[in-house]
This record gives C-alpha cells, sequence and structure tokens, in this order.
C-alpha cells in the first residue's frame, strides 16, 4: 500500500482485480472446482460433526453451493441460508428449494414466510464466501460488510470456513478493526489452516 492510499481505496483496486479474475472461469472450470471443493467439505471433521449448518446461496462468480446445500439436507443437517436485513445477515432455517426466492443481489434468498429465524449462536458450520483470500484468513468481501457484522454475533467454536477459487488468493488482504478472520480456507486445491 503506497503511503497516503487509504485501506478503502486498497480494498477498492483489489476488488476490481479479482472481479476480472474471476470472469476468466469458464462454466466448467467452476464446476469442476466447485466439485473439488465440495469433496473436501464432505470429508471434513467440522462438516461431518456439525448439525446445524449456514450454506450461502452462491452467485455465478462462485463455488456452487447447491450440491453442498442438498447433501446437507440428504443427510439431516439443518440448513441455514443469510437473508440481507439492514446491514446484517438474518439466517432461516430453509428445507427445501421450494423455500428460496428471489432476493437482493439477484441470489436466492429464504422466503420468511416458509422459514423459521435462527440465531447465529445455533450455527456449528458456516461457509464463508468472498472475492479474496490470504493465508492468514484474512477476506475481502464485497465492500457491504455483511459477514462481518454476522460473524461476530456467532460462537467461537463455530468454524467459519472462507470458500474460494484458488486464484482469488491475494498475497495480503488490508484488515480494518471491524474485519473478522475466517478460521479456514478451502479450494480446489485442498485446505489452507490458518
Amino acid at each position: 500500500m503506497d503511503e497516503g492510499t487509504t485501506i478503502d481505496e486498497t480494498k477498492k483496486v483489489l476488488r476490481a482485480e479479482l472481479r476480472g479474475r474471476l470472469k476468466l472461469i469458464t462454466p466448467t472450470e467452476r464446476t469442476d472446482a466447485s466439485r473439488k471443493i465440495e469433496k473436501f467439505i464432505f470429508t471434513s471433521t467440522a462438516w461431518c460433526s456439525a448439525k446445524t449448518v449456514a450454506l450461502f446461496c452462491s452467485r455465478l462468480d462462485e463455488p456452487d453451493t447447491n450440491g453442498l446445500i442438498h447433501a446437507a439436507w440428504a443427510e439431516g443437517k439443518r440448513v441455514l441460508c443469510p437473508k440481507v436485513t439492514g446491514d446484517h445477515l438474518v439466517f432461516f432455517e430453509v428445507k427445501s428449494q421450494e423455500n428460496l426466492v428471489p432476493g437482493a443481489f439477484g441470489l436466492q434468498e429464504p422466503n420468511e414466510k416458509f422459514c423459521l429465524c435462527v440465531e447465529p449462536k445455533e450455527i456449528d458450520f458456516i461457509l464463508v464466501p468472498g472475492l479474496g483470500f490470504d493465508k492468514l484468513g484474512r477476506r475481502l468481501g464485497r465492500g457491504k460488510g455483511f459477514y462481518d457484522n454476522t460473524l461476530g454475533l456467532m460462537l467461537k467454536s463455530c468454524p467459519r470456513v472462507g470458500t474460494f477459487f484458488s486464484r482469488q488468493e491475494i498475497s495480503v488482504v488490508p484488515e480494518e478493526g471491524h474485519d473478522v478472520r475466517l478460521d479456514v480456507v478451502v479450494t480446489e486445491a485442498g485446505w489452507l489452516e490458518i
């Protein structure tokens, strides 16, 4: 970071660079990488022992989480998905695909009419998306702070699992006081222990 450049300015530049990287991922690469990420998650102790999992509904430039959501239902896990409310994410229990509707930012979100709101302290395992990450568990989000605002409300025992493509790794993610670090990162290349 150059002297005089603010963290916000640096993050803005990094976000633009990472969006460019993500545009280069083909649909086939996304599918292949997503399946590899799933396999790593399915065999992890954290996933296997979790009873209540918080999973995001992925964007087209993120690892596909649809298989994880369906697998969690098949395994009898309680599946929570986030909905943007103010400057926080609120998690709702989702029991089927029909419980999801188009919401903020073009993402699928729980339909509040049919889904029960669940406190963040009840989550045993959470997948966290973002634009970039580094080897110290720092995460660059999309700039709204929704996950940072929510991760601080969760129990420390809940693993915060960053889910990315390996090309989203950068050397240093600038960190501010409100940023919450990840416990571990998983990409198609495997686990990055923090």
